[in-house]
């Protein structure tokens, strides 16, 4: 394989790239197109190295190192049938392995170049369409789908694509030549939908097969038609190659008709159920491409599809987003702006950044990466749009407490760092950014939600400052606590009941001990006194029944409620984090107020396990 890259980049720069035929000698021309097709014949279909996967992927390597496009063909007249079924088992692996290369040379300006590179991939696509019509299985004249595997073709979408837009040149040659690889390929694909159907066909899918059949001999010279066609059979991830190749085409600065590719783009979007990693790719190609693009209709499709795709999975779209750029430079805002369009899908995009946030701490290497960072970026981007404010507060406790808690388990910042912070939050400066960008997220998420009386508490107690001290943050994340409770009553029972599930279902890691200090100081402190964050008080215009009947209801409800706190208390006395034992050694200790005895037991029991050289 190290030997055939440079040969093939060699021979298709040497040969492709020649003056126009008039200005050769025809019958030596003739014949070095010839000693090519034969050569890349022998390679591919009589002596493979590889895989038809790792060859297409080494020529993929070299058609987008050396000229950003993929595939390349050949051009001889193939050989006869009973050839064919004497061929080794590898040798069909190497079938496709030149048309990444000579893709290349498809979208190239000058047009004696484009003929001989569709002519080398049309004869290609013969070779291939020969071969499954009269593989091993003679009798039959079909291969099996185990061959179809092994002929497995990776770059497909977009050879079908950039075919299809060669359809657009004026050259009559090379039309001619791109509709009948496309026949060719259609043989093919028809071929591999067949095998891979189930063996019981209802009669609905027997009726469409035979009509795809007859298409196939009978074929077109309709663009669209043989488009929606191949679409029918295409896997998710061809089309979205096709998708990628019509959005290369739509560029100012490519050689094929804008108009035809903003077309080909619309149509392919239709009916497509994308996976994720498909919507990311597409996603990340508009994000390269769009500046590129000027084209009224090609502009007015991205405007369509990037709406489209963040309804079809909000997820993958949010992701893709967050990594086309960090920081929501200007480029990428305008795409979540398009994104946010979609009816509906702000707050599934914000329930992903939520998740985001909670998945580790800013500063923190992890296998996401910079996810999280870009995720606050984001958030605080959306929340200086008021139209996207009642979306985001649906989630706006559990973001309080996202957020609250990657500000305490962010990088330990001196005294000196968290003054910086707080004297300046308008100019970000190194180190202390990202941090930033958390306290002023927390500031406007607030502002979003009515809850000014808490920012101006919180302002009033310096507890911004206290929450990103390395030694302060415990007390500031207690009196937090104690001022919700008073400010903020009834979301504080909110934001104590978001936290208890987060410590009774979920793993919480990074956040273990930051919950574990906040749900101590609410669980008893304020909450437990009044579930429903009332105070205890009961409306005084009750029937003296009612007002009975209300008190045992409540009664019942604060014994359940404890019941679930001692629950969480003792699960995470068995934590090997010892904070996290004081804590809740802590939160029992207060819930057995005046009945310690009670207790006795299980602190010795306690004791016994951390402890081994303790006998009871």
């Amino acid at each position: 394989m190290r030997d055939k890259i440079p040969l093939f980049t060699t021979c298709f720069q040497s040969i492709l790239l020649l003056p126009s035929e008039q200005d050769l000698d025809i019958s030596l021309y003739s014949r070095t197109l010839r000693a090519l097709d034969q050569m890349l014949h022998t390679l591919v279909f009589v002596h493979p190295t590889a895989s038809i996967g790792e060859e297409l992927q080494s020529i993929f390597q070299v058609g987008s190192a050396r000229r950003g496009c993929t595939e390349e063909g050949c051009s001889f007249h193939p050989p006869p049938f009973t050839f064919w079924s004497e061929l080794g088992g590898r040798r069909a692996e190497q079938e496709l392995l030149f048309p990444q290369v000579l893709l290349s040379f498809t979208c190239l300006q000058n047009a004696a170049v484009r003929q001989r590179a569709v002519g080398r991939i049309w004869k290609l696509s013969h070779s291939l369409a020969l071969f499954c019509q009269a593989g091993p299985h003679r009798s039959m004249g079909r291969i099996s789908l185990a061959r179809y595997a092994e002929l497995r073709l990776p770059v497909l979408g977009q050879l079908v694509g950039s075919l299809v837009l060669c359809c657009a040149y004026q050259e009559d040659r090379t039309r001619r030549s791109a509709v009948s690889a496309l026949r060719h390929l259609y043989t093919f694909i028809l071929g591999r939908a067949r095998w891979e159907a189930p063996q019981e066909e209802d009669e609905e899918k027997l009726k469409q097969w035979e009509d795809d059949h007859k298409f196939s001999l009978s074929w077109t010279t309709n663009v669209m038609v043989i488009v929606l066609r191949f679409a029918k059979h295409f896997y998710s991830s061809e089309k979205t190659d096709f998708i990628l190749t019509a959005l290369q085409g739509m560029s100012d600065c490519s050689n094929y008709s804008t108009q035809l590719a903003a077309t080909l783009m619309a149509v392919l979007m239709v009916d497509f159920k994308p996976a994720p990693t498909d919507v990311q790719r597409i996603v990340m190609a508009i994000h390269r491409s769009r500046k590129l693009i000027t084209e009224e209709q090609a502009q007015r499709t991205i405007q369509n599809t990037f709406p489209w795709l963040a309804a079809s999975d909000p997820r993958a779209t949010t992701l893709s987003l967050l990594r086309c750029s960090h920081t929501c430079d200007k480029d990428t805002w305008e795409l979540w702006e398009m994104a946010l369009s979609s009816v509906g899908v702000v707050p599934q995009m914000v329930q992903e950044l939520l998740q985001l946030l909670e998945m580790a701490p800013l500063g923190q290497e992890t296998e996401i990466g910079t996810l999280p960072l870009a995720a606050a970026m984001a958030l605080h981007k959306i929340l200086q749009h008021s139209q996207y404010g009642p979306q985001v507060c649906l989630f706006v406790l559990e973001l309080f407490v996202a957020l609250i808690f990657q500000m305490v388990s962010s990088a330990s910042l001196k005294p000196l760092e968290v003054t910086a912070i707080m004297e300046d939050l308008i100019c970000p400066s190194a180190p202390t950014s990202d941090i930033r960008i958390l306290v002023k997220v927390v500031h406007k998420l607030l502002q979003c939600a009515d809850l000014d009386r808490l920012v101006q508490a919180m302002d009033r107690h310096k507890l911004w400052g206290q929450l990103l001290g390395a030694a302060t943050w415990r007390d500031g994340l207690r009196t937090l606590a104690r001022v919700m409770a008073r400010k903020c009553r009834a979301d504080s029972v909110h934001i104590f009941s978001h936290v208890q599930k987060l410590l009774w279902y979920h793993q919480l890691q990074w956040r273990e001990v930051p919950a574990m200090v906040f749900y101590t100081e609410v669980g008893i402190g304020t909450v437990q006194r009044s579930p429903r964050g009332d105070g205890g008080k009961l409306p005084p215009t009750l029937l003296p029944a009612h007002r009975c009947a209300l008190q045992l209801h409540r009664c019942l409800e604060l014994q359940e409620e404890n019941g679930r706190t001692e629950k969480i208390f003792r699960k995470h006395i068995r934590s090997k984090h010892s904070e996290i034992q004081e804590l809740a050694l802590c939160g029992l200790r207060n819930l057995y107020v005046g009945r310690m005895h009670l207790l006795l037991p299980d602190v010795l029991t306690w004791l016994q396990d951390m402890r081994a050289d303790i006998k009871l």
